[in-house]
């Protein structure tokens, strides 16, 4: 960087092809997350040419990774009035250029709890963007940020536009999204779209334990979309959840069972990017990785020296094998780990049972769940018997919570040593909220 900046000239007005050096800099930099050096060639780059909108984009984006929001959304609103008039625009890539940036404002408005300015900026958007593809994104984006409001009217009136605009016409990703937000259209206040009132075929929260779970497809597909970003989005959440069950069962190996730390084969279900796997991989001689996402396995193999092998499959269906044809170990399994996988299963009973068949007598089951916590309300209900505490509900998330003692009673029928289980951990923070989840050790 140093040799490019004693090529700078603070006399000469403008240095264009000085300053594309410093912005291609710049985004090494930002790959490489030395976010103090990004920003010092991004100002150096705009000295040369303050003209061009990339290097306020880009500076934008840094100050994001700096934590620095408003300091983004200025350069960001900075880049796009340096775009091109739309009368202007002659091609797809000056509609991508806007699309691009009012993205990552409304991006960066969400990030500070700015959801109807993001709205906003999204709706701006729409008057930019020409492809179906890109129109289903927007849609989204405008979709999530409505829900993030608490109006899941408008949140399904734009995912009824994904529908429309979705080249893969990928109807049950769409359907199960939309369905999850019905669930939560009783009582919605403060909605844009009419206050109280609801949509035809709205559900009551009541439902919500009543409800299906995902479609594998659905799973499958949005993950597949996450699998880029997930590492980067998940830090900024805080998450935690790898970290939690690693201790816990480093306490339970060290106080519990007086068991070494060290397994022989594991198998880790669900495994994403690898998260849990950096995690566990120094105590596992052999650590295998299952997720039903090819995105999220491509991911986890450029990650070196954690697994061992990786296969794309449905954990029932991969645990099948393994019992019928030893497809994953012919060693014996000593441990399983799942770090937020449950929460897409509606019942646990069928993984249960196929995670106790296939581990080894003595091996250890690892796991979380997102807690279902009642309130004190229910909870007298529920001692005076009237009213049942449900065993799992499903979120507006799409995602289902359990309630503990579910879990329990689940393992002791499934014949599990419950050995250790921790109640109300911070998995993660959702929208700036904790999330709250359950640890759970059992032996077979």
């Amino acid at each position: 960087m140093e040799s490019l900046i004693s090529t700078y000239d603070s006399n000469t007005t403008t240095q264009h092809g000085l300053g594309k050096k410093f912005i291609v800099l710049a985004n090494e930099y930002y790959n490489k997350c030395e976010y103090t050096n990004a920003k010092r060639c991004c100002d150096y780059a705009i000295k040369c040419n303050a003209a061009r909108w990339q290097f306020h984009f880009t500076l934008g984006r840094v100050y994001c990774k700096l934590g620095k929001l408003e300091d983004a959304i200025k350069c960001t609103e900075k880049s796009i009035s340096l775009l091109p008039s739309t009368n202007d625009c002659n091609n797809n890539n000056d509609n991508h250029h806007y699309l691009r940036n009012y993205r990552a404002l409304a991006f960066y408005y969400g990030k500070i709890h700015s959801e109807n300015q993001a709205i906003e900026t999204l709706k701006i958007c729409l008057n930019h963007v020409k492809s179906d593809k890109e129109k289903r994104d927007v849609y989204y984006w405008l979709g999530s940020h409505y829900k993030n409001t608490g109006d899941y009217l408008k949140a399904i009136e734009n995912y009824q536009q994904c529908k429309i605009y979705d080249m893969e016409n990928d109807e049950q990703y769409w359907n199960y999204r939309i369905e999850t937000l019905k669930l939560h259209c009783i009582n919605n206040k403060g909605s844009s779209s009419g206050g109280n009132n609801t949509i035809k075929n709205a559900k009551s929260a009541d439902d919500a334990a009543n409800a299906p779970p995902p479609p594998l497809k659905y799973i499958e597909k949005l993950y597949d979309k996450y699998s880029n970003y997930f590492d980067e989005s998940l830090a900024s959440l805080s998450y935690q959840t790898p970290t939690l069950c690693l201790n816990l069962l480093v306490n339970v190996c060290e106080v519990r069972i007086s068991k070494p730390l060290f397994f022989q084969v594991g198998v880790d279900l669900g495994c994403g990017t690898g998260l849990s796997g950096i995690q566990f991989k120094h105590i596992c001689k052999k650590l295998i990785g299952i997720d039903l996402s090819k995105g999220m396995i491509d991911k986890a193999k450029q990650r070196k020296n954690i697994y061992d092998s990786c296969y794309v499959s449905n954990i029932e269906s991969i645990l099948d094998e393994q019992l019928n044809t030893n497809k994953l170990s012919s060693i014996p399994i000593d441990l399983c780990i799942s770090c937020d996988v449950f929460v897409y299963f509606k019942e646990l009973d069928c993984v249960f049972d196929k995670v106790y068949k296939c581990l080894a007598y003595g091996g250890i089951f690892v796991f979380s769940t997102e807690a279902l916590l009642i309130s004190s309300s229910l909870s007298s209900q529920n001692i005076n018997g009237l009213t049942p505490i449900p065993p799992y509900q499903l979120q507006k998330t799409g995602r289902f919570k359990h309630h503990v003692n579910y879990i329990v009673n689940l393992l002791k029928e499934y014949k599990f040593n419950l050995l250790k289980w921790k109640e109300k951990e911070i998995l993660r923070k959702q929208a700036g909220k904790p999330v709250y989840g359950n640890i759970f050790v059992a032996m077979k």
